[in-house]
């Protein structure tokens, strides 16, 4: 409700993509929300993304860090810590490949994202170590 302008034209475009979907709140979230004694810094946005993420057996990632220890106490998310944790799960469950990853990467870097480590490697990595060897 508060978005600019320019932010809700993208999510507009963006959503008509199919690249992203629009979750619609229930009314067990709603009465969940009210049932919640949520600090006052977390804002219902937040909150409302939780609720429907922890309904999917999903995860939120959030810029309020502050908001970070409510969810992990309150609430059973998926614990991302980064999005680079995110994209890696991502691609952990099937749901990106290793090329897509490098892609992501490149289109972060792009815009003024650093990742820590490399992003196809290290799935690359965990995919070998957990691999059962075979004699």
């Amino acid at each position: 409700v508060n978005a600019k302008e320019d932010t809700r034209r993208h999510a507009r475009r963006v959503v008509s993509q199919g690249k992203i979907g629009i979750k619609q709140l229930t009314i067990d979230d709603l009465d969940q929300i009210a049932a919640m004694s949520r600090p006052r810094r977390i804002g219902l946005g937040e909150l409302a993304c939780a609720i429907v993420a922890e309904r999917e057996g999903g995860g939120v990632l959030c810029d309020d860090w502050k908001c970070r220890p409510f969810f992990q106490n309150q609430m059973s998310l998926a614990q991302w810590h980064s999005i680079e944790d995110l994209l890696i799960e991502a691609a952990e469950q099937r749901y990106l490949t290793e090329f897509e990853l490098s892609e992501l990467q490149a289109k972060l870097q792009e815009n003024q994202y650093h990742c820590r480590r490399d992003l196809r490697f290290e799935y690359l990595s965990r995919l070998h170590n957990s691999s059962p060897k075979t004699v």
